[in-house]
């Protein structure tokens, strides 16, 4: 894939300020530095440079080619690993390898660490992309990430904390709430946020959460049916001005999640959600219409130009929006964006060697045995053996592993796929 004459007019004449790449995006090294060398290039305003961002965690919400990047066993490895040695080096190490290959690629931005904490183990979304359940155990591993990712724009994710993590609906399909007491939001949701924030750690960007928690902003709006229901917490002065900004006192950017998610478009008109996230205080839309052929661009003009006039008639205030943009403008120049994309740093032989050895670690330091009757280490090679996971390649390649140790009469099985019965 590379950048068509339809989407760089539409980075240049519309002055946008930053692109979020998918895997669908990123295919190798070679094109995705072409792709991103030439966003990189296309003449903005002043000469301030995109933010390229994507969303590379590690474990299963990895956007880069697997195999041609350390594809990091993901945040609860990282957890079980500190439950089980305690202090280590390698969430900071990690954090410094992704950075560094994402600054290979000229990517500026990682949409990464998930600090939701995650107390509902039944959860569809979080599940294995949180630290832990225990807020202490959250903030302290975000922050080693974060501290080793210096060179790249970092980003907590989702604010107030814990919509996904303590729910049993996906915003990805539709509107989530947590019915927490304020008391268990402060202590648990918003915990890793307040003690990052008060010790001058916290990120660069902070990304919003499409759910709603009646416990921080309980106030009604209404939905495209004519329905009132209570705000969401992208959407919630309270909970993205009140309480993060003048309460917590965060200082950095402030970006929704993607406003395609059908949490907010089936229940909100694209225009009045930009609207109401800029009247909020979030600094950044992130998705706010799709262009998906040259002939729709007419929907973000139209998008542009409704905001353009909600601003002039006083619908949005112009001193907030000046504070945005003097923010957007400060994390740019303190990541060497604002004059231009800064040439990508190439990784050498060296820096392969030292992530596979930090990739292998962490693996291995984080594998919990929970019981053992007698049966580990595995031994007998004639033993049948049933493998059950989240998804189905990763009993796959387990599987691999195993034949190729000697086991062959070995089976995997996608969890939810298979009886327990059977």
């Amino acid at each position: 894939m590379a950048l068509n004459a339809c989407i760089e007019n539409i980075l240049r004449d519309y002055h946008i300020g930053g692109v979020i790449l998918f895997a669908n995006n990123l295919k190798d090294a070679d094109q995705i530095r072409r792709l991103t060398g030439q966003l990189a290039a296309v003449p903005q305003t002043h000469g301030i440079g995109l933010l390229i961002g994507t969303d590379n965690e590690g474990g299963n919400v990895f956007r880069l080619p697997r195999g041609d990047y350390t594809a990091f066993a993901g945040n609860m490895a990282l957890g079980a690993l500190y439950e089980g040695h305690g202090e280590s080096a390698l969430p900071y190490l990690q954090g410094k390898i992704m950075a560094q290959e994402l600054c290979s690629l000229v990517l500026n931005l990682n949409f990464a660490p998930v600090v939701d904490v995650n107390s509902n183990q039944a959860n569809p979304v979080i599940n294995v992309r949180a630290f832990g359940d225990c807020p202490a155990q959250v903030d302290r591993l975000a922050r080693q990430m974060v501290k080793g990712s210096a060179q790249i724009v970092t980003c907590y994710k989702h604010f107030p904390g814990h919509g996904h993590g303590d729910t049993h609906t996906d915003s990805h399909l539709n509107l989530p709430r947590v019915d927490r007491n304020r008391e268990q939001a402060y202590a648990v949701d918003l915990a890793p946020y307040i003690a990052a924030i008060a010790d001058n750690d916290a990120p660069d960007m902070i990304m919003t959460a499409h759910i709603q928690y009646p416990a921080l902003d309980d106030s009604l709006i209404t939905r495209l049916d004519g329905e009132d229901i209570i705000v969401p917490a992208t959407l919630s002065r309270r909970i993205q001005h009140h309480l993060l900004r003048q309460e917590m006192g965060y200082r950095g950017v402030t970006i929704t999640d993607a406003l395609d998610m059908k949490a907010i478009s089936d229940h909100f008109d694209p225009r009045d959600v930009v609207k109401r996230v800029f009247n909020a205080g979030v600094n950044i839309a992130l998705m706010p219409v799709s262009v998906q052929a040259a002939d729709e661009e007419d929907k973000l003009r139209e998008l542009i130009d409704y905001i353009v006039a909600q601003v002039e008639r006083g619908e949005i205030d112009s001193e907030e929006i000046d504070v945005s943009v003097a923010r957007i403008l400060t994390l740019k120049r303190a990541k060497n964006i604002l004059a231009g994309q800064a040439a990508s740093a190439a990784i050498g032989e060296t820096e392969r060697r030292l992530a596979k050895e930090v990739e292998s670690a962490i693996a291995d330091q984080s594998i919990t045995l929970l019981q053992n009757h007698q049966l580990l280490p595995l031994r007998d090679v004639s033993r049948r053996v049933a493998i059950f996971t989240p998804w189905g390649e990763q009993g796959h390649a387990v599987r691999q592993v195993l034949q190729q140790k000697g086991f062959h009469d070995v089976s995997s099985h996608k969890i939810d796929e298979i009886a327990w019965q059977a």
